[in-house]
């Protein structure tokens, strides 16, 4: 099992980008039976675009050069690089980075992981609220069939010096054992359907219903230092158009997500890049093949019950001839 991250203002703020040739309010359609662009689209998209003008934290361009994207991709420390996409292509990129100081500076130490390994760590001595809350079961269920985690975990919540929250779910101690499948045990599904509703902000409305408060004096931590590419290329083909009427696709998307956690505090980073090719849609012919059992039945108008119906199996396929004989 490996860690796993989740980003989009930056994707959002990259696709808006684009506007500065497309012009303004752009709506962007899904590829037919492509849910994930769908679920993007309806859950995430308008609801993020209005609130991008509130955060200080993301930065972004778009230019017809993607030799212009990449130098300011490299000039905020990002690897990633898009390809040339062709004439009339557009090329944008966003950076989140957020820096956030703990209010009282922790203690850096050690800590003995599950896993009977020793990591590095820290201890924070107050400012931090702690409770007890329960998820909703049959929802975590379904999640992360065939188990299903915890029915109560610990929700932490730790002020920063500019009014941010860092949010943990944290099972319950060993003293307190519970039914279920432990966190590392979940597969690499359920994770991310947890991760989904943490970012549609329904973990607190939905699933999280708090028991009791819970008092600790301190908080360890294991320290924290990820970097990884993030998988985004279910975003390629999804199209809008320019308010001149242009068809436009995206050919390219990439993300490289980043945290780093301490007795400091937290600096989370997600740089996303995006290629967008003008395209010319041309609806293509397309053909149903019926090759297994079918069923059919003959209607007429008015009639209350079909003329004929069948069940169409293998041992009825063949050239009957004239329909007349």
């Amino acid at each position: 099992m490996s860690s796993k991250t989740l980003a989009h203002y930056p994707i959002i703020a990259a696709l808006v980008a684009a506007e500065k040739f497309l012009g303004p309010n752009r709506i962007w359609n899904p590829l037919q039976n492509n849910f994930i662009q769908f679920d993007f689209l309806r859950l995430h998209f308008d609801y993020c675009r209005k609130e991008l003008c509130m955060l200080d934290c993301i930065e972004s361009a778009a230019d017809l050069s993607v030799d212009v994207i990449n130098k300011f991709l490299a000039e905020h420390g990002s690897s990633l690089r898009l390809d040339a996409a062709g004439d009339g292509s557009i090329y944008t990129a966003a950076i989140l980075d957020v820096l956030l100081q703990w209010i009282k500076q922790g203690t850096a130490g050690k800590l003995q992981g599950a896993d009977s390994k020793t990591y590095d760590a820290f201890t924070l001595d107050t400012d931090f609220r702690s409770h007890i809350a329960t998820f909703d079961c049959v929802e975590m269920m379904f999640m992360s069939s065939p188990g299903y985690i915890h029915p109560s975990a610990i929700h932490i919540q730790i002020n920063t010096n500019n009014g941010d929250l860092v949010n943990f779910l944290i099972e319950m101690p060993d003293e307190q054992p519970l039914p279920g499948v432990a966190f590392a045990e979940l597969k690499d599904q359920a994770i991310k359907n947890i991760l989904e509703l943490i970012v549609d902000g329904c973990m607190d409305k939905r699933m999280l219903h708090t028991l009791t408060r819970k008092s600790y004096h301190k908080l360890t931590l294991p320290m924290i230092s990820l970097d990884q590419e993030n998988d985004i290329s279910w975003l390629c083909g999804m199209s809008t158009k320019s308010v001149s009427g242009e068809d436009f696709s995206i050919a390219q998307a990439l993300q490289q997500n980043k945290l780093k956690m301490n007795q400091f505090g937290v600096r989370a980073q997600s740089d996303v890049a995006v290629a967008i090719m003008r395209t010319c849609f041309v609806t293509p012919l397309t053909e149903l093949i019926v090759n297994s059992p079918f069923f059919m039945w003959l209607e007429r108008p008015g009639m209350n019950r079909p003329l004929f119906a069948a069940y169409l199996d293998y041992d009825a396929w063949s050239n009957p001839g004239s329909l007349e004989g």
